[in-house]
């Protein structure tokens, strides 16, 4: 944190590493926001849409995890354990060559995400709803910061800490607790709307 803090272009800079999921999200939220402005399309319907895909991609993205041997897990005696080499263990558990396959369980958690979405999409009757208006987004922030709060758990790679809680923990809380806020606020909005038509008519 205090290097990019002194660094801010860092920031952007993907060609020097990976980028993390929440910042992805963050920037492709962006970038529909003022893609939907711009061609007057409904910017809720947008993200409905691609919430419902994005964890069959993530699902899928996680398998590079695996192959480059990274973010893995505590050591385990599991029989599903994976073996991670040498030079890639952290220090503190040199002596331990399996561990847990951080990977795929949030590819399979991914994946159960993606059905629920898919199902939600296609069941919700827009009559009674109208909400696939971010309802579907808002479930998806909230399904995947539970699932991310999960694997915090069990990672092993550093990650900044925010009162006492490594920064991914402490992001996906604020997610969900913001998630929950805009999915009630939005539905009493909504309702409301409903109810004004309601008594023009």
């Amino acid at each position: 944190m205090p290097f990019y803090l002194k660094n801010p272009l860092e920031i952007i800079a993907v060609w020097h590493g990976g980028l993390a999921i929440h910042g992805a999200i963050i920037g492709g939220v962006l970038t529909l926001l003022i893609y939907s402005w711009r061609k007057k399309q409904s910017f809720w319907s947008w993200v409905d849409l691609l919430a419902v895909v994005l964890p069959l991609g993530q699902a899928i993205g996680r398998f590079g995890n695996y192959f480059n041997q990274e973010l893995f897990g505590l050591p385990t005696d599991l029989p599903w354990g994976i073996p991670i080499a040498l030079e890639n263990r952290p220090a503190q558990y040199l002596s331990a060559t399996y561990f847990h396959p951080t990977f795929l369980y949030e590819s399979g958690l991914n994946l159960v995400n993606f059905f629920i979405l898919l199902f939600l999409f296609y069941s919700l009757k827009p009559k009674t709803y109208n909400l696939k208006n971010g309802f579907i987004f808002f479930i998806y922030l909230i399904n995947y910061s539970i699932i991310r709060i999960l694997m915090e758990f069990l990672r092993t790679d550093p990650a900044p800490l925010v009162y006492g809680l490594r920064l991914p923990v402490a992001v996906s809380l604020v997610i969900i607790i913001a998630s929950l806020f805009f999915v009630i606020a939005r539905k009493r909005s909504l309702a409301y709307a409903r109810d004004r038509l309601r008594n023009f008519d």
